[in-house]
């Protein structure tokens, strides 16, 4: 593959921005990732922030979601009190009756999205541990050496 720039050099690596191929000549290393010189480094310096904040805000996003889970646990915790409640009462009311059935099926439904929570968190953190091995930014180089 030869440079965008000069037709006759060969390309060394391409951008992380315009995907154009690039010669020793026209291309720059911003902070691990290779840019045009000159006309992309901005980009990718912004790109290369972006990835290497990726790993802190999935952190950031797995704790809020256990969180979010722990929470669920305690509503449903409350709904299933409150319909327990319902039950101690010696009133034969059919709508307290009724009631006490929707709020055991909120205790339910609650508690199945916590479960859901819970699994999603951790198949985040998987899918964070997995990534926290890869190189965020793999070499870039076409073959061609100088």
């Amino acid at each position: 593959m030869k440079c965008f720039n000069h037709r006759q050099a060969d390309a060394l690596a391409t951008c992380k921005h315009c995907c154009r191929a690039l010669c020793q000549d026209c291309l720059t290393d911003v902070r691990g990732a290779v840019s045009c010189r000159g006309t992309c480094e901005g980009p990718v310096a912004a790109l290369v922030a972006a990835t290497q904040a990726l790993p802190q805000i999935r952190q950031q996003t797995g704790t809020a979601i256990l969180v979010s889970a722990g929470m669920l646990v305690l509503l449903s915790l409350v709904c299933a009190a409150v319909a327990w409640s319902i039950g101690l009462t010696h009133i034969q009311d059919e709508t307290l009756k009724g009631l006490q059935v929707i709020m055991y099926g909120m205790a339910g439904i609650v508690f199945l999205g916590a479960i859901l929570s819970f699994l999603f968190a951790r198949r985040l953190g998987q899918k964070l541990r997995a990534a926290a091995t890869e190189a965020p930014f793999p070499a870039s180089t076409t073959g061609g050496g100088r």
